[in-house]
């Protein structure tokens, strides 16, 4: 067992992980939100028309 524990530790299986930084994931759903925010805050400039046939 003393063999096993040794060679985990050796690879570092029983540490604990180190803050690597800000959640790659978390960063992307802000960026999302707020360019969602952004879009509905502008007005539209180009407004499109229904064709003759669809109204």
């Amino acid at each position: 067992m003393k063999f096993g524990y040794r060679l985990f530790a050796r690879f570092g299986l029983f540490t604990r992980k180190a803050e690597s930084g800000p959640d790659m994931f978390e960063m992307r759903l802000e960026r999302t939100r707020t360019r969602e925010a952004r879009r509905e805050a502008q007005p539209m400039l180009f407004r499109t028309r229904l064709s003759p046939l669809e109204a």
